[in-house]
């Protein structure tokens, strides 16, 4: 089964499946990318926007780790800045001494952050199905998102002591608003612990030939994009199930 994080859930909650099946923690440990916006001037820096694809996210690693038992990656867009952060990069002294060049110029410094903040699975949001719809239980997060704004002042004093400048009043907290639905992960974790409902072979647990692949298996979504990481479990899982068709026709050879 690998349809998709929730497609995945979906079908299964749609199976009759054996009742060693751990179905009670089928649907837990939601997991996705909550987000910020930021800004900040490199200074001296002249950053060359649109001469490379607009879609081109580039990783700052010294803005990046984990706070709080948060994971969060922080991406640099090189995409023009958005009018709040230009507004507050623009540097009105220079303008009053008409040094007009110059304030041009540092506002090609001013560049655009993307945070992606990870969902931790001890949040435990979960999805739940009943009458042909699927329900969501978001309390976890609402009670937690609030400790994202300690990773925000994190990165701002990580650049002002690399002597980058923050632009404050650019930034744009949306995990206060929304979760994010772009990297959905979990609810069917794979493990050997007591949450986990895949085991370490990929098998569904209390099902003899269902195996699961895909970002549902995920038992933490961390704060990077997945796809690399779903599309390596699959080609584990496609060697696994290859090495055993191999050896039940050695079997049955012998």
């Amino acid at each position: 089964v690998a349809a998709h994080g929730v497609e995945s859930l979906k079908i299964l909650w749609k199976s009759n499946l054996p009742e060693s099946t751990p179905t009670s923690l089928m649907g837990h440990h939601y997991q996705d990318h909550a987000v910020a916006e930021l800004a900040c001037v490199l200074p001296g820096v002249s950053i060359p926007f649109l001469q490379v694809s607009t879609a081109a996210q580039v990783v700052i690693p010294e803005l990046s780790g984990e706070h709080d038992g948060i994971e969060y990656t922080t991406l640099a867009l090189m995409t023009p800045p958005n009018e709040a952060a230009l507004t507050e990069a623009l540097d009105l002294d220079k303008i009053n001494n008409w040094n007009l060049e110059g304030a041009i110029r540092d506002m090609g410094s001013t560049l655009s952050l993307y945070i992606l903040l990870e969902i931790p699975p001890e949040w435990d949001v979960s999805l739940s199905y009943s009458g042909g719809k699927v329900s969501m239980n978001t309390a976890g997060y609402h009670k937690n998102k609030v400790r994202y704004n300690g990773v925000v002042a994190s990165i701002y004093r990580k650049m002002e002591a690399l002597g980058v400048q923050p632009l404050r009043t650019a930034e744009q907290k949306h995990y206060m608003n929304a979760m994010g639905t772009h990297h959905l992960v979990g609810m069917l974790s794979m493990g050997d612990g007591p949450r986990a409902v895949v085991d370490a072979d990929f098998k569904l647990k209390g099902t003899r030939n269902v195996r699961i692949a895909g970002s549902s298996l995920f038992p933490r979504c961390g704060s990077r994009n997945p796809t690399v990481t779903v599309v390596a479990t699959s080609l584990m899982l496609a060697e696994k199930l290859n090495a055993e068709l191999s050896e039940s026709l050695i079997t049955r050879a012998g």
